[in-house]
């Protein structure tokens, strides 16, 4: 092994892409494994399934389903309150996201779609599937 095979590179930044989240056609831009297909959010650098670095762009789901979610009152950053939830996707990635809906809206298994918002500080979240209830 030479000294230069022994000196760990850096990864790039995921937080420093400052391409749009959201795809023309209403999907999330993530990372897929070419080795098992697993989806990721934010695009990983290594597979959290079968530790490939074989990830490549990919565009994910718009459409899940609400996990679990929390309200959150207090913030060192964003306006309060604000709601994040487990979003689990249409292909079995589960991700953290806004919820961009009134509590009085929300329970386990509701539909949900990717949306943009000017209420988000991150410009997106996901709304309820228009016809869903609580």
């Amino acid at each position: 092994m030479t000294d230069q095979e022994s000196v760990l590179q850096p990864v790039p930044d995921t937080a420093a892409d400052d391409r749009p989240v959201v795809t023309e056609n209403g999907g999330l831009r993530g990372g897929r494994c070419q080795s098992c297909g697993a989806g990721s959010f934010p695009r990983a650098y290594i597979c959290p399934s079968c530790n490939s670095t074989e990830i490549h762009d990919a565009e994910l789901p718009g459409e899940g389903s609400l996990y679990t979610w929390t309200t959150v009152h207090i913030s060192p950053t964003f306006a309060t309150p604000y709601t994040l939830g487990y979003i689990d996707l249409s292909d079995g990635l589960r991700l953290l996201a806004q919820v961009l809906a009134p509590q009085e809206q929300l329970r386990c298994d509701l539909p949900v779609r990717l949306a943009t918002s000017d209420q988000s500080p991150t410009g997106w979240g996901f709304v309820p599937v228009e016809g869903a209830t609580a």
